[in-house]
């Protein structure tokens, strides 16, 4: 194979590399973490186009970024740690076309997370160290790292990579590097959300040789009540240890309400609650058919599931028929799964599985006499599926998660799920905050766009300008935009972090009072997990809620408070940084166990929709330029109105 060949870029592909907006944005987001940009390179592959990359080092850490472009995939991140015996990592982030897809960017901070700090010493091999790459030893450590890189693309998928297709050939690469696992996961609706079933699949797994040594990153030792809280209130509890092979398990006890229920996701379709144990031995010296087959048995009875499963861990393509995870191997269908299912589908004379009576766990059904990989599984998986001839597993009792204290009823019946909102989902029909992954500052007001645009214009002593939209209009960090989806009724306004008066309790007070209505703020900075809910009526703070505040209130809306409010927030024992008071509802703070999804609650008992969309995607609207779907998430056919306030 011919050498990959690295050197400066030229003019030409200098221009086209600065000209991509994803190109700015995260060159921007790395310079503003700290990182030092350490010039500009062509790499040329031996088969497709050239790709365009701008290293830049950590003079703090010993990693460094770079933010490549290609003009077939498009824009993507690599953050890479080498090591003193030769080796190194490079984490890629998924390309920008690839997000664009499904309305999302690249987070290249959160990417560098595992490389930054403390936990670049995770990375490194027992024995190996990390190294510090300098201005000065970038451009060679950068022209290593990409040949390696591109050579092992090659040698994945030649014909995608000679495409131009580099990162979706290392993808296959990687998938390929995995060392294959074994999993047993249980499907309950059982109440497991306690710590003592915690402690019986400890117990459970100790009765084998596997010994727990921690649970969620907590030491045996520091498990006090307020670690046990912590945990529980995550909505997962990962349990890791020492014994004969390699293993992890996993409870997940998230709380789930049906309305909260994603169906296009094959774990939530089966139930609310999932215990799983992955097991690492591919040379089989512990792990047998029969000790699978008896820790297959022991889980589903443990956790009273409806159904378990014992599979190959080999992320292969594996066999979901709708609900159905057919190619497991292994299956103990309970006896609610064979009444949904037919018994009869179980005495007949069925495609290549073998069906052993298991009694009050039901039965066992193998698809082979030992495990096999996801691959071979597969044609046997199908027929199975076909043979029981339904797509969905049965309905799990959701009894359990809408009891009082589990559910927020304000009014009675709203929903309370975060994110349960599907991309295809017409904007006019959305409730709820859409995300929470990036920082920006908010506020909503039940009034119509112009009346609101004028009261703040009023209260600053500037003015507003209307319809907007599409046009070109110079606009500073001082500047408000207030806008309005089609189809709702509440109004968004959205100021810029570097203003210098932010906008914040003061206004959304005057507003409420001057307009007769209701404001609500908002406050999201996903950095340091912080966010804030404030809802005003008629001049009133009537609902705050604060989570990873530094006070529980008012948290980052200082200003004068009505009701006495502030000095009433409940504080939750099981969250710590965690308040809210109401002058409308009675809810025990220490209930709320999922802050966002609580946020994402209050927006919706007010029929309002947070899109999440920050002043600088707001700004994109009003540039005059065309808008490219890629580098803006906002359609502008959403956007009912749109104006600016001086």
């Amino acid at each position: 194979m011919d050498n990959t060949t690295i050197g400066p870029a030229s003019t030409h592909a200098l221009e086209a590399f600065e000209a991509h907006a994803e190109v700015a944005r995260l060159l921007g987001d790395l310079t503003d973490f700290g990182l030092i940009p350490a010039g500009t390179y062509e790499i040329e592959p031996p088969a497709g186009p050239p790709v365009v990359a701008r290293p830049l080092v950590d003079p703090a850490s010993a990693f460094y970024a770079a933010v490549l472009w290609s003009p077939i995939e498009g824009v993507y991140v690599q953050v890479t740690t080498r090591f003193d015996d030769g080796s190194a990592l490079t984490s890629t982030s998924p390309t920008s076309e690839d997000l664009a897809e499904v309305g999302e960017f690249i987070d290249a901070l959160a990417l560098i997370t595992v490389h930054h700090g403390d936990s670049s010493t995770e990375l490194a091999e027992s024995g190996s160290t990390a190294l510090k790459v300098d201005l000065d030893g970038i451009a060679e450590a950068f022209g290593e790292d990409q040949s390696r890189l591109i050579e092992t693309a090659f040698e994945a998928a030649p014909e995608m990579a000679a495409s131009g297709y580099l990162q979706e050939a290392l993808s296959e690469q990687s998938d390929e590097d995995v060392e294959p696992a074994t999993r047993l996961t249980a499907y309950t609706d059982a109440d497991i959300v306690h710590r003592e079933f915690v402690q019986s699949v400890i117990d459970w797994l100790a009765g084998h040789g596997l010994v727990t040594e921690e649970i969620s990153g907590y030491e045996m030792d520091e498990l006090d009540d307020d670690a046990w809280s912590e945990i529980m209130a995550d909505g997962e509890v990962v349990i890791d240890g020492s014994g004969p092979v390699p293993w992890q398990a996993v409870v997940d006890i998230a709380v789930l309400a049906e309305a909260q229920v994603d169906m296009d996701s094959v774990e939530d379709e089966v139930s609310p609650f999932e215990v799983s144990l992955a097991l690492d031995d591919p040379e089989g010296s512990w792990i047998t058919p029969d000790l699978l087959r008896q820790l297959t048995q022991e889980l589903a009875a443990l956790s009273q599931a409806i159904i378990t499963y014992c599979e190959p861990f080999d992320f292969g393509a594996n066999l979901y028929c709708d609900g159905l995870e057919a190619g497991a191997w292994l299956q103990i269908h309970s006896p609610r799964c064979i009444e949904h299912f037919g018994a009869d589908r179980f005495v007949e004379a069925t495609p290549a599985a073998s069906i052993t009576d298991l009694g009050e766990l039901g039965l066992l059904v193998q698809l082979t006499p030992e495990p096999a990989s996801t691959g071979d599984l597969e044609d046997l998986g199908i027929a199975w599926a076909e043979h029981l001839g339904e797509i969905d597993l049965p309905e799990w009792d959701n009894s359990l998660r809408l009891t009082a204290g589990d559910v927020y009823t304000e009014p009675d019946g709203e929903p309370w799920a975060a994110d349960d909102d599907d991309d295809a989902e017409e904007l006019a029909d959305r409730r709820g905050v859409e995300g929470f992954n990036q920082t920006y500052h908010a506020m909503f007001v039940l009034a119509d766009p112009p009346l609101v645009a004028e009261a703040l214009a009023r209260g600053r002593g500037t003015a507003t300008r209307s319809e907007v939209l599409g046009t070109a209009q110079d606009v500073t960090a001082e500047h408000l935009l207030v806008y309005r989806i089609g189809g709702h009724a509440w109004t968004g306004v959205v100021d810029c972090s570097a203003a210098e008066r932010a906008l914040g309790v003061a206004e959304a007070k005057a507003l409420s009072a001057e307009l007769a209505t209701r404001a609500i703020l908002h406050f999201v900075d996903p950095a340091v997990e912080a966010i804030a809910f404030e809802l005003w009526e008629e001049g009133e703070l009537v609902e705050q809620f604060g989570f990873g505040l530094h006070e529980a209130a008012p948290g980052p809306f200082a200003g004068t408070h009505g009701h006495g409010l502030a000095a009433e927030c409940g504080i939750a024992p099981g969250q710590p940084g965690l308040s809210f008071a109401s002058a409308l509802r009675d809810v025990d703070p220490d209930s709320i166990n999922d802050p966002y999804a609580f946020v994402d609650h209050c927006f919706r008992i007010q029929d309002c929709y947070d899109p999440s969309w920050t002043f600088e995607e707001l700004l994109s609207l009003v540039t005059g330029d065309p808008i490219d779907p890629a580098d803006v998430p906002i359609d502008p056919a959403d956007v009912e109105a749109l104006l600016i306030v001086e």
